[in-house]
């Protein structure tokens, strides 16, 4: 009954807050001052793995809600509720604010954007806007964990037509302390970013992540991630070639990835990524040192409805030893 009753009441506050959003954007639709967007991922899974308890499962594991509001060229604000499968017992579906931050338009000149709150954080946001594939697997800084998708904090990006750049000021090793309590550490991060390389579409991210120990007696420790991408966005392909290094506590670690998103005819396209790390990739973190996901995909509606039937193995040691093998039937529509 208790699962019911939680269940109805989460259905009522969407509903009632997607319906009180909309009424508001209905309101201002005279200006566009606000814009109200969403998604919600669902999928089906079908469990290979050898012993595997429970093998058939529906979910709707992921819902987005955002609303921009533009006080004026220069300046807005974004809030995004995101709705995610908790980690606890309970595997309910846990409501949270994703980003809620303030912006201008325009500081430092033309394509230049300074934010301030919870935000993305800034080299997965920008594989992420480059590869369009998020619903259906992260990117390899992303998976592994070395640098949370968002944080608070303060930055200051630039996007011309061939140089992009970033820098940042955010909580520091919070994002990989499962702990959670190191706010009083900062982390500081940097990020260039250049496309139409001698080839259309051929473009490269460098991406650095410095983090401080927190004061003593809290968890966690400093930290130094290197991330790169090399990146092609052309008619048929969109591919992306990962590195990350990653140093914490005088442990080094080193993970290298490639994400392929082969687009066949109108709306078709074959979906492919593998990531791997050494033993020390993120222990803890990194459920798998070798991840692979294959299958195709396809778009309809213009693409704001997508499905993709994918396979995909994971292990977490060369041997295959503690492998997982699984069928995946994703969906994600956008509002």
């Amino acid at each position: 009954m208790n699962l019911k009753r939680h269940l109805f009441n989460a259905i009522n506050a969407t509903i009632l807050g997607t319906a009180g959003l909309a009424g508001l954007q209905s309101a201002r639709a005279e200006d566009g001052a606000l814009q109200v967007k969403g998604r919600v991922w669902a999928n089906y899974t079908y469990d290979l793995t050898k012993d595997a308890g429970h093998q058939n499962g529906f979910d709707i594991y992921r819902a987005f809600l955002q609303a921009d509001y533009k006080f004026s060229d220069e300046w807005s604000t974004t809030l995004l509720l995101d709705g995610a499968r908790s980690t606890l017992p309970s595997n309910s579906l846990t409501n949270y604010v994703r980003n809620a931050y303030v912006q201008n338009s325009g500081l430092l000149g033309e394509g230049s954007t300074f934010r301030f709150g919870l935000q993305p954080t800034g080299y997965i946001s920008t594989i992420d806007a480059l590869m369009k594939t998020r619903w259906l697997g992260k990117n390899l800084v992303d998976q592994a964990g070395l640098v949370p998708s968002q944080d608070a904090g303060a930055s200051l990006a630039s996007k011309g037509e061939v140089l992009s750049y970033g820098v940042a000021l955010r909580n520091g090793v919070e994002g990989l302390n499962s702990a959670g309590n190191s706010d009083n550490a900062l982390s500081f991060d940097v990020w260039v970013g250049a496309k139409d390389l001698g080839v259309k579409g051929l473009g490269v991210t460098v991406y650095n992540s410095v983090a401080s120990k927190p004061t003593k007696g809290l968890a966690g420790q400093s930290s130094n991630t290197l991330a790169t991408a090399l990146t092609l966005n052309q008619e048929l392909v969109d591919a992306a070639v990962e590195l990350s290094l990653f140093r914490q506590n005088k442990v080094n670690a080193i993970g290298y990835g490639v994400t392929l998103n082969l687009k066949a005819t109108t709306g078709a396209a074959l979906y492919t990524r593998f990531f791997t790390g050494d033993d020390n990739f993120k222990t803890g973190k990194l459920k798998a040192k070798n991840l692979l996901t294959v299958g195709p995909t396809y778009a309809f509606e213009n693409g704001k409805v997508l499905t993709g039937l994918l396979f995909e193995s994971a292990s977490s040691n060369t041997n295959g030893a503690n492998a997982t093998r699984k069928i995946l039937w994703n969906w994600a529509a956008t509002f």
